[in-house]
């Protein structure tokens, strides 16, 4: 019989962790595909779902969700890119790698919750089917009014709403694009917020109010 070498002893420590390296980067993998199955899958949802009412009904503002799906949908494309880099820092052994390892951690960690965020925020704009929240056709109605030292606009109609839950979406969208614009914004009472923004004689006042669309806050006359 030959004499060959004899064979060198199984590392079973270095085989293990070999394999749960190789487990744990394809669970990365996947997570990372998960949060652009989610991210992007909204998207598209929503998209289809605002082209199969248009025309049909009024159409929710849903483009806060959508924006906050595609900022989910980019932080986990930069979480692909660090989790190539990761694995390229350790392929070249060009020192520590953790920089990349927790800033992918992180993209990803940041896209989940731009997912909950946009899926929230689309929740909250769809018709609601409380049997309180509709009268006659169903509509609520987001009335506004200014008022500033060199004219009054009176109420005018901004748009309608099929639900006091999508009126409201809206009005929550007004109150943060007049405080961007440097209004000071408050709520008196439920539906309705007023903007200020000024001082003394120079004062300027917006009121945004959601109303069935069997209330005109003109009056009477503003009906004819």
């Amino acid at each position: 019989m030959g004499h060959g070498r004899p064979a060198e002893p199984l590392d079973i420590g270095k085989e293990r962790a070999v394999e749960t390296l190789k487990s744990l980067v394809q669970i990365s993998v996947e997570g990372l595909k998960l949060l652009a199955l989610l991210n992007g899958g909204a998207v598209v949802a929503l998209l289809a779902y605002l082209g199969n009412i248009a025309g049909k009904s009024v159409a929710p503002n849903m483009r806060l969700p959508i924006v906050l799906f595609v900022v989910g949908l980019c932080l986990d494309g930069f979480a692909f890119a660090g989790s190539y880099l990761t694995q390229l820092w350790l392929y070249n052994e060009r020192g520590s790698h953790r920089y990349f390892l927790w800033s992918t951690f992180a993209l990803a960690i940041l896209s989940l919750g731009f997912f909950g965020a946009g899926a929230y925020a689309a929740a909250v704009r769809f018709p609601s089917v409380a049997p309180n929240e509709s009268v006659s056709t169903g509509a609520w109605v987001l009335w506004t009014s200014a008022d500033a030292p060199t004219y009054s606009s009176g109420f005018g109609v901004v748009t309608a709403y099929p639900s006091l839950q999508q009126c409201d979406a809206a009005l929550l969208d007004e109150a943060s694009r007049l405080t961007l614009e440097g209004f000071t914004v408050s709520s008196p009472k439920d539906h309705v917020i007023m903007a200020f923004k000024g001082k003394g004689a120079n004062i300027a006042a917006t009121r945004y109010s959601c109303l069935p669309d069997t209330v005109d806050p003109r009056g009477p006359e503003g009906t004819k």
